[in-house]
């Protein structure tokens, strides 16, 4: 819509909600800071939303949903901590020979590749 065109828009809006044009226009001016650009969603990769959290993955840290991080995905899972699979168990048991200290290091190495970074210096730990 061009700027031209937007007192007969007000005009129209006021005819059909019964409202004043000045209240009218109040309210468009009011509207018109809550519009987003589709490049400034979904920016930040390092922020992974799931129904109950947004994890960052830069600090590890969960925190609520929030409208400035103006996340459009969302995985439909929840996050539980402490949560297991008997598939995930059985196979860290199978490849570590169920040696708890290699599974840790395992699992370390593999939450550095799920994070997306090259971290090498923090893999070869």
């Amino acid at each position: 819509m061009s700027a031209a065109q937007l007192p007969q828009v007000i005009a129209l809006l006021s005819q059909l909600i019964g409202q004043p044009a000045q209240l009218v226009t109040e309210l468009v001016r009011a509207e018109s800071g809550l519009q987003t650009r589709y490049s400034e969603l979904d920016r930040d990769l390092m922020l992974p939303s799931v129904l109950n959290v947004t994890l960052d993955l830069r600090t590890a840290a969960l925190r609520p949903h929030h409208q400035d991080d103006q996340l459009t995905r969302l995985a439909p899972v929840e996050y539980r901590p402490g949560a297991t699979h008997p598939m995930w168990v059985h196979y860290l048991d199978a490849a570590t020979d169920a040696d708890q200290a290699v599974a840790g290091r395992f699992k370390r190495r593999m939450s550095l590749l799920v994070d997306g970074r090259n971290q090498s210096s923090r893999v070869s730990r």
